[in-house]
């Protein structure tokens, strides 16, 4: 049915470079326009003060460093990899850190058995779902988010995360490649190499300049090309 409606369709926009390749190849017709989502930048902000105080809130203290990730609990998103990555990272690392799950999902029993038997109950919280727009103030008491993605139509996760001057950790896989240029907008790491993306979390918790710079490349891309207002004016050309 969906390739039916393709090649029907007098017009197709498409979230990435990834999903607009498909698309053009189903049509068969140059009619494929690349209009990505947008991030509300009026929510998405950096807030300390709300971190700070929600960071306390959770028991977590002060000087505890906060990886974290926000997404459903399903097998495309990596939750696994990433738990086996941040145990790894507690055995090689002298680091106080924590590990926040935002999001549910059909894995979500599993995933709480993984993090016993990694013995990471007292690194890990899974808060299950939380409504978008409580999302900032989570964010904002982060200092890394992380999403070892298998696959991904976008990403809009990593955008939020970036528009919250979060550094961002990421596999080069669907539409995350349009966005994270690997050193300069984000981290990026092979699909299940946890050695790696151990080594990355890493590098970013103790790099005060490569976390500066991801931070301020990663928060001007999304300013300039996915703030929502100008993903507004794009759709209103077309429509």
């Amino acid at each position: 049915i969906r390739k039916i409606l393709i090649r029907k369709a007098d017009s197709i926009t498409a979230i990435s470079n990834y999903l607009k390749n498909f698309a053009e190849h189903v049509s068969r017709r140059n009619n494929v326009i690349l209009i990505p989502n947008g991030v509300d930048l009026s929510i998405f902000k950096r807030d300390g003060l709300e971190g700070s105080t929600l960071k306390q809130s959770l028991g977590i203290k002060e000087e505890e460093r906060i990886v974290i990730t926000a997404s459903r609990l399903v097998e495309k998103n990596g939750i696994g990899i990433l738990l086996k990555a941040f145990a790894l990272m507690q055995e090689k690392l002298d680091l106080k850190t924590r590990l926040i799950i935002i999001g549910d999902g059909p894995l979500r029993i599993r995933l709480e058995q993984a993090v016993n038997d990694l013995s990471l109950d007292r690194k890990v919280l899974m808060l299950g779902e939380i409504d978008h727009e409580e999302l900032p103030r989570y964010l904002s008491m982060a200092d890394v988010f992380v999403r070892h993605s298998l696959s991904e139509g976008l990403g809009n996760a990593f955008l939020e995360a970036m528009a919250c001057d979060l550094p961002v950790i990421a596999t080069p896989v669907g539409g995350i490649i349009d966005f994270i240029e690997d050193g300069k907008t984000g981290l990026l790491v092979e699909v299940n190499d946890i050695e790696n993306l151990c080594t990355k979390m890493g590098q970013v918790l103790t790099d005060i300049e490569l976390k500066r710079k991801l931070i301020e490349s990663g928060k001007r891309l999304v300013v300039e090309t996915y703030g929502w207002d100008g993903i507004a004016r794009k759709m209103g050309q077309i429509y």
